[in-house]
């Protein structure tokens, strides 16, 4: 029994070694303008991640969230290949009698991102992406963030 408690804290401390980012910035896999709690993983090269933001202004009545999660595989310490999926927008429209209908579009996008201090470091990270959602809806998208 104790050796089945061992193997399953090894993840934890391999993990634990290493630091967890956040990430500011617009873009698809920001969920609009958002963040991403960056998480390592046992695997030096792969980061996975949680992303939530706003697609509208909070001024409207009418607002857009998105959210999800992704993974980044480094290449090489500049270069990362990503996926994302979630929920790439929340729609909530309010009729003023306090009823709320809201309305979800999920998809999911492939792309690319370059590092400029590189992997583990804080600094600029800028991406190219390719977005598909279901409802038939494709487009490519760059997105611009800060990683802390």
């Amino acid at each position: 029994m104790k050796a089945w408690m061992l193997l399953a804290l090894l993840p934890t401390v391999a993990v634990a070694k290493q630091q967890v980012y956040l990430e500011t910035g617009a873009g698809i896999e920001y969920g609009g303008f958002g963040a991403q709690v960056v998480m390592p993983t046992p695997i030096k090269s792969l980061e996975v991640y949680v992303a939530s933001g706003m697609l509208d202004s909070p001024s409207k009545e009418e607002y857009s969230l998105g959210a999800g999660v992704g993974a980044n595989y480094f290449v090489n310490r500049h270069f990362a290949l990503g996926l994302y999926g979630g929920i790439m927008e929340i729609d909530s429209v309010g009729d003023g009698t306090g009823y709320v209908e809201y309305d979800r579009k999920l998809g999911g996008s492939i792309g690319a991102k370059i590092y400029f201090s590189g992997q583990g470091k804080s600094g600029f990270v800028l991406g190219a992406t390719y977005n598909y959602s279901p409802d038939g809806e494709s487009f490519p998208f760059v997105s611009l963030a800060y990683r802390y």
